[in-house]
């Protein structure tokens, strides 16, 4: 019993100890081109509450936000909730790939 509660003290410590990767540097023209799919001006986006959360993948995140963009009548439809992925391919330059608007 002593043995295992060691182990999992060590495992649990080693766990704790291990470094996070940071998120990549939001880039707004780029989220803006990978909004562009989804919005039908994305020019017009304001973009606002972006969060990061990791994936297996050091090199991947996961990325919420909300976005208010003019729809087919050039009226603001209000903020919504986006949802995708990005990937920091080379150092300093993200790529968005949004799933969901």
């Amino acid at each position: 019993m002593r043995q295992m509660f060691l182990v999992l003290a060590i495992a649990s410590s080693a766990a704790i100890a291990a470094p996070i990767a940071k998120p990549p540097k939001y880039n707004e023209k780029a989220l803006r081109a990978g909004l562009e799919e989804k919005l039908k001006d994305a020019d017009s986006a304001k973009i606002k509450d972006i969060t990061y959360s990791p994936t297996n993948n050091p090199k991947i995140w996961n990325i919420c936000g909300s976005v208010n963009a003019k729809n087919g009548y050039g009226a603001y439809s209000g903020f919504g909730r986006f949802y995708g992925l990005v990937a920091e391919i080379e150092k300093g330059k993200p790529m968005y790939s949004i799933s969901s608007v």
